[in-house]
Order: C-alpha cells, then structure tokens, then sequence
C-alpha cells in the first residue's frame, strides 16, 4: 500500500516540477509502475492520460489518453479540457462532438478549453 501511494505522489511532483525538477520519464515510470500493480487504483490517472495524449515521458497514445483521462471521477479542469479535445478531433477514437463540447465546458474557465469551444 505505502509503496503505491508513495510512488503516486512522487510521480506527481516529477511531473509538476514541485520541489524537484521536473522530470516526464520518472513520472511516467512511477505513475505507470503504481498502476499497473492496483489497475483500480486511478489515483495518478490524470497524469498518465497526460503523459500519453502528450508524449511526456512515454510514446504519444491518444487512446490510452483517453483511457486513463475516463479513470478520473473528480472534478478536473485539465482532464475535462484534455478530454474534450480528444473527443472534439477524433484522437484515439471515433470523433464525438457533443461529447467534446459537454467536456470542454466542463473544463470552466480553463483557458485551452474556451478557445477550443471557439473551434
């Protein structure tokens, strides 16, 4: 338990650069190590769906994007937008625009999203 948890969070600095550098690879390593010990556990998924719809630190795979971003159940701006976008062009799957568009404005006043909504 401890080990996941503690692999969790430090993947989550390495990719937000808080309080070392910032570092894609490590984080990707640790997050995907986490996950893939307790795939339940989707406590990093927002930052693994990044990871893949970005390429930071692993292969760009917008379908697994779009996997480990539908893992997140809590209200994220960054997932919502990320989503969105997928759905919205197509990435990773069939194009859904109603759905992009529900997720882009789920996404608030994220700056990305309102200039996707403008697409």
């Amino acid at each position: 338990g401890y080990q996941i948890g503690c692999s969790n969070r430090l993947g989550a600095l390495y990719f937000l650069g808080s309080g070392v550098p910032q570092d894609y690879a490590k984080a990707f390593q640790l997050l995907r190590w986490a996950y893939d010990r307790v795939p339940t556990n989707n406590w990093g998924a927002y930052y693994l769906g990044a990871c893949y719809a970005y390429g930071y630190g692993t292969q760009q795979d917008y379908t697994l994007a779009r996997k480990f971003l539908e893992m997140v159940n809590w209200n994220s701006r960054d997932a919502f937008y990320l989503l969105g976008y997928l759905y919205a062009r197509g990435l990773g799957g069939p194009e859904d625009i109603p759905k992009g568009v529900e997720y882009l404005q789920k996404a608030g006043d994220h700056a990305d999203a309102r200039k996707e909504l403008k697409n």
